[in-house]
């Protein structure tokens, strides 16, 4: 369930010919620090799931 937390302010710097709107990044929040010995490797992982999956594709 999402939480109910109130949206964060805005930043809007006015400059003579524009203005620059930036908001606070949520995903900082949930961002975590890994070890390198941890580290994972998205691609090989996607691809040993998509060889797993290959055989049910023949039964289309």
């Amino acid at each position: 369930m999402a939480k109910d937390n109130p949206p964060a302010a805005l930043q809007i710097k006015a400059f003579a010919d524009h203005h620059v709107i930036t908001q606070p990044n949520p995903l900082r929040k949930v961002l975590r620090r890994v070890p390198e010995s941890d580290l994972d490797d998205p691609v090989a992982r996607a691809e040993k799931a998509l060889a797993g999956l290959s055989g049910e594709f023949k039964n289309w």
